[in-house]
């Protein structure tokens, strides 16, 4: 029979791990609201962990981490991929782009030692995207259309995605470690994703236009670890469980 003392030991560290798994969902929960209000320059300040290790991965664009030189790290990340403000340098307006992420189904493990937690979360959302007047997207009905009087041109994207995240304890806080991010299917909001997955297996164009953004044909050093998209003659994956 456990002593009061071994008990009472237990029941804190239960606690313990119940408050950190409560940080963690909180910490999710803000990284979706501010990627929705296009706080990009915090989540990187506030959110994330500053260690140089820290990597994040989406889709098919590989590895990004501040290991590498500074073009392939997070700030470029955020900032080809989004249009984060960079100082020193031109960016695209902000105005009419939106990307909205929806977590659900969170699984999240924290680990013995109460410094470091994993978890994975579904993720419905969309993207409204803006290009330039001369930026071409890669996207033949989007290419097609005239800019409008501010000479921009809009898209609009259904986008469902795995989140999958390590996260480390810094001066008492819960930071963002690790991040990989799945493409499950991603399509115009006037298009079904199957038809539109065809097209994307079919046409090297469309395919490139989602596996790359920005100017530049190499976003990144490390190249992609893995990743999964919808096809038609595809069945879904057995994604990975929680990195710990």
């Amino acid at each position: 029979m456990q002593k009061a003392e071994e008990r009472l030991e237990n029941i804190e560290k239960r606690l313990a791990r119940l408050e950190a798994r409560m940080e963690v969902e909180n910490l999710a929960g803000k990284y979706a609201r501010w990627m929705a209000e296009g706080r990009f320059g915090e989540i990187l300040e506030k959110l994330w962990s500053r260690r140089r290790d820290r990597t994040l991965e989406e889709g098919a664009f590989g590895v990004y981490s501040d290991t590498q030189l500074p073009l392939f790290g997070l700030d470029s990340y955020y900032n080809q991929r989004y249009g984060m403000p960079v100082p020193g340098k031109k960016n695209p307006e902000q105005r009419g782009r939106m990307t909205i992420v929806t977590f659900s189904s969170p699984d999240i493990a924290i680990d013995e030692s109460g410094m470091t937690a994993a978890g994975s979360w579904m993720c419905v959302g969309n993207e409204s995207r803006v290009w330039f007047d001369g930026d071409m997207s890669g996207l033949p009905s989007v290419d097609a259309k005239p800019a409008d009087k501010d000479g921009r041109r809009h898209a609009a994207f259904w986008v469902w995605q795995r989140y999958q995240a390590e996260f480390i304890q810094e001066d008492r806080q819960w930071k963002i470690w690790k991040m990989h991010i799945w493409d499950i299917f991603r399509c115009p909001y006037d298009e079904d994703w199957i038809s539109y997955a065809g097209k994307r297996y079919a046409d090297d164009e469309y395919m490139d236009s989602q596996i790359r953004f920005g100017d530049n044909p190499t976003h990144s050093v490390y190249p992609t670890t893995e990743h999964w998209q919808y096809a038609p003659d595809r069945t879904a994956p057995r994604w990975p469980d929680q990195f710990l």
